[in-house]
């Protein structure tokens, strides 16, 4: 079998490639993605085994600016389509809309509805531009695991594959956060997914377009919505709190020995150095930002998430620390993923019975 190819390709051999049927592997600006020709089912009945992915899960179509969407999808009507392509592409946004019946049925899901992106990166903007058409992708990850954002990642996946080929095969993701997700039926718009660009920058951006209904914030089925394969079996979000809740159901020494045992058999991830002092506590300290940027932190967490998944079976426990929640921005963004990864599990850990008890 061929291995993912060490040094880049060019841009003609991956578009001759996926003229060809092939499968080829292009960094996103969040993370590195597979695409296909949308028009050819038998290789994206290969994406969906190489993925392992479901066949009910629908793809996303990366698409080179609003003439495409207009081969994709129905009229714009109100204005909003155009307003937000004008406004936000290429770039972190991803688009639910309705779509045209020629299309695949892998592109689409029951509800009629298609996810549409316009990516930043050069590379792939100009494959886009040679093919002349959509391209169907998904993140270039086992389905279920986490998303590559470096060509480490991918080959830990796919290192011993025919029929794929890889664009700029040294790089990394340039940002590492998923797409914001808007989902725009007639005039309602509604979130899906919170990422680069908030939900205000939204309205704000649709805010002389009037009769707009928001939605703040909806889950669907739709194609490109998913925050990713990247929960991890035994992770919790922390909360600190002062210990006195406990009081009633144990001793303080009971307290302080659960604390300190649970601590000694977990891997601690940090933000901003906000809880140094247990790194001699914690079997593990990893912190996603020392100097408290958000960017960055969101970019580490994935190197961060496959680090954790091979400590898998050498720890208990992996406690993200809860610093983002009453936040906006990215840090909800980060917080929203937060709570993907540790599957909605949050703890109290009482701050007054770490460290050595009295006997």
């Amino acid at each position: 079998m061929n291995s993912v190819p060490d040094s880049p390709l060019s841009r003609e051999h991956i578009c001759s490639e996926l003229r060809r049927g092939k499968l080829a592997i292009l960094p996103g600006a969040d993370v590195y993605n597979i695409y296909s020709n949308m028009f050819n089912t038998e290789a994206i009945q290969r994406l969906y085994i190489l993925k392992e992915k479901n066949l009910d899960e629908p793809l996303a179509l990366a698409v080179l600016d609003m003439s495409h969407i207009e081969m994709l999808c129905d009229e714009d009507t109100t204005g909003i389509i155009e307003r937000l392509v004008d406004k936000f592409w290429p770039g972190e946004l991803s688009l639910i809309l309705k779509h045209r019946p020629h299309l695949p049925d892998s592109a689409y899901t029951k509800d009629g509805s298609i996810c549409v992106s316009s990516p930043r990166e050069h590379s792939v903007r100009e494959v886009l531009r040679e093919i002349d058409q959509p391209l169907v992708y998904s993140s270039a990850n086992k389905s279920g695991m986490f998303a590559s954002t470096h060509i480490s990642h991918v080959k830990s996946y796919f290192n011993t594959v025919d029929d794929l080929a890889v664009l700029s095969a040294n790089s990394s993701s340039s940002v590492g956060i998923q797409n914001t997700v808007i989902n725009i039926t007639g005039n309602s718009v509604s979130l899906v997914r919170l990422g680069p660009i908030t939900f205000q920058e939204i309205r704000e951006c649709l805010h002389t377009i009037p009769g707009i209904i928001y939605t703040d914030k909806v889950r669907s089925v739709s194609p490109g919505q998913g925050v990713g394969g990247c929960a991890i079996k035994r992770s919790v979000l922390a909360n600190f709190t002062a210990g006195e809740v406990f009081e009633r159901s144990a001793s303080r020494d009971e307290l302080c020995r659960w604390t300190n045992e649970y601590l000694s058999k977990s891997i601690f991830v940090d933000f901003g150095k906000r809880n140094l002092e247990k790194q001699t506590l914690c079997y593990g300290y990893i912190d996603l930002s020392e100097n408290d940027d958000i960017k960055e932190a969101h970019f580490n967490l994935n190197n961060t998430l496959f680090q954790l998944h091979n400590l898998a079976s050498t720890v208990d426990n992996v406690i993200f620390f809860n610093v983002c929640k009453s936040k906006k921005g990215l840090y909800r963004t980060l917080y929203d993923k937060l709570l993907t990864i540790t599957n909605n599990r949050e703890i109290l850990i009482p701050i007054m019975y770490t460290g050595t008890c009295t006997h």
